[in-house]
């Protein structure tokens, strides 16, 4: 058989968590490209016991099929407004996307442990101000929202063996 795990005992403690999410987002330089191109600056708050965090960038969204829906009706966030379902037949967009953003991090349970207790015996210290970017494709058709996703996060806390990273998402979604 395998041999017993050792390394449970140095894990974070676990506890309950509550958290909370905002994300705002103006568009700027409206009618510039002809809605073939747009740009907004979007900023972000994590309130919570898992994390507290902000953070801010430009976003831009560049078709590669036809105009672009207006954001409340964009698959950029994942969800769109419009109820009527005749409306939003045969709706469909196909984008590239682009978000650099700087963070400012107070708070990281993950790497910090319980905001309530010291007892987590291996956590670090973060670095505040980090550059973390996204870069993807998305595509919505009718309800189907689809996307492919490329990430880097910057590095987050003060060790000699870690650095910022790099990973990628697919989702999948459909809006009843």
């Amino acid at each position: 058989g395998y041999p017993t795990v050792q390394g449970w005992k140095y894990q974070i403690r676990n506890i309950p968590a509550l958290q909370a999410n905002v994300v705002y987002s103006k568009k700027i330089l409206t009618s510039r490209f002809n809605e073939k191109v747009d740009f907004s600056l979007q900023g972000e708050a994590n309130v919570g016991t898992i994390w507290l965090s902000a953070s801010l960038g430009p976003m831009a969204r560049i078709s590669l099929r036809g105009l672009l829906l207006p954001m409340y009706d964009s698959s950029l966030h994942g969800a769109a407004i419009n109820h009527d379902p005749e409306k939003r037949k045969g709706q469909r967009e196909l984008f590239l996307y682009l978000n650099p953003s700087v963070q400012y991090q107070g708070f990281d349970a993950t790497i910090e442990g319980s905001p309530f207790n010291d007892d987590s015996p291996v956590t670090w210290g973060l670095i505040p101000f980090r550059f973390n970017a996204e870069a993807g494709v998305k595509y919505r058709k009718n309800n189907w929202n689809l996307y492919y996703s490329f990430n880097y996060r910057g590095k987050e806390l003060s060790n000699i063996v870690i650095t910022g990273y790099f990973y990628g998402s697919i989702g999948v979604g459909y809006i009843l």
